[in-house]
């Protein structure tokens, strides 16, 4: 058998006062077994030692800057474009891989061809200061857990989505090399040539965005598009989150938990879900899944009026303002669709 070409990889990652987990992440690609990789940071503002600490220890690593946050897909869309390579593959600022992840990931293009992106298994990566007295210190131990952060994305007839094995632990259907709805942003392998195709306006990321549920929205096109998913376990990292859903938790613990999330998250969370509807959903899949779609927005909206009302109010404001934008996209996205609702709904659990 001919050996097969070699594939350039061009790992983007952006970073946003991002010195606690830097050196680790890189180091961590440094360190990989497959060495046809460029390493491209955008920074999106700091003012940190982030930068500094690229530039001293890590001086092979090209780094764009920013003068602000232009936020998560306008920053990643620019590390895409600079790519000239065959492949993009996009990190998380906090996520660590295994020194073989990027060679199975590269490996998994050639069995799966057809597929836009290759996702690998995330586990939770929880951080603890050495000297916790010590604020501000960088001195901390990175404690790798069994429990899964993402095994790709899935999505429900209610048109909830969320990463697939999230806070469970491991479990031998996660070993399974399989096609899967779509990835998850913190960690992902994607076709140069595939997003190209895909663009809309230039853009692989809606920047109308600006973070938050902007993997689920690209996920979605790029199905539309007639481009398969697929999750590869043998491509193993570690991903630190700090608001995290818990397998099979309580009302009162998702109550709980969604009190902690970020003002920030919240807002662009409930907006771009809605979002990325308008942009990606076919009416007849929408009209058959009603039910379950309007039982989930009754209860996100009795949510935000009993526990955040100012919320509420804002994300509509926001919604409005971008959906003249999301309409326009639906009309390119829907030009291009390439696959059937029915081969769509198969998807929605």
């Amino acid at each position: 058998m001919p050996a097969l070409k070699q594939k350039s990889v061009t790992v983007v990652i952006v970073v946003w006062n991002s010195e606690r987990y830097i050196q680790d992440v890189l180091q961590s690609i440094i360190e990989q077994t497959y060495k046809d990789v460029t390493i491209l940071v955008i920074d999106n503002g700091s003012i940190d030692e982030t930068v500094k600490i690229i530039r001293t220890d890590f001086p092979q690593v090209r780094i764009l800057q920013n003068f602000r946050n232009l936020g998560f897909a306008k920053a990643y869309n620019q590390g895409m474009k600079l790519a000239r390579t065959d492949l993009v593959l996009i990190m998380n600022h906090d996520v660590i891989m295994h020194q073989d992840a990027v060679k199975q990931l590269v490996k998994a293009t050639d069995r799966h061809p057809q597929a836009g992106s290759w996702s690998p298994k995330l586990y939770t990566l929880f951080v603890q200061d050495i000297d916790p007295e010590s604020q501000g210190s960088n001195l901390k131990e990175f404690i790798k857990s069994d429990k899964l952060d993402a095994a790709g994305l899935e999505v429900f007839k209610s048109r909830q989505v969320q990463n697939r094995g999230e806070g469970e632990s491991d479990a031998p259907q996660y070993n399974t090399e399989r096609e899967v709805f779509g990835f998850t942003g913190a960690c992902v392998l994607f076709s140069k040539d595939v997003l190209d195709q895909i663009a809309v306006r230039g853009q692989y990321f809606d920047e109308t965005f600006f973070a938050y549920k902007e993997d689920f929205d690209l996920s979605w096109r790029m199905l539309l598009y007639g481009f398969d998913h697929w999750f590869i376990p043998a491509a193993v990292g570690w991903h630190f989150r700090s608001f995290k859903r818990a397998a099979n938790e309580s009302v009162r613990a998702v109550v709980a938990n969604r009190r902690q999330a970020s003002f920030l998250m919240k807002l662009h969370s409930l907006t771009n879900n809605q979002l990325v509807l308008i942009k990606n959903d076919d009416w007849q899949n929408f009209l058959k899944h009603l039910p379950w779609i309007i039982g989930r927005n009754i209860m996100m909206l009795g949510y935000s009026l009993f526990f955040d009302p100012g919320l509420l109010f804002k994300s509509v404001r926001m919604f409005f303002k971008a959906l003249p934008t999301a309409i326009s996209s639906r009309r390119i996205i829907k030009s291009h669709q390439q696959i059937s609702p029915a081969k769509i709904r198969r998807w929605f659990k």
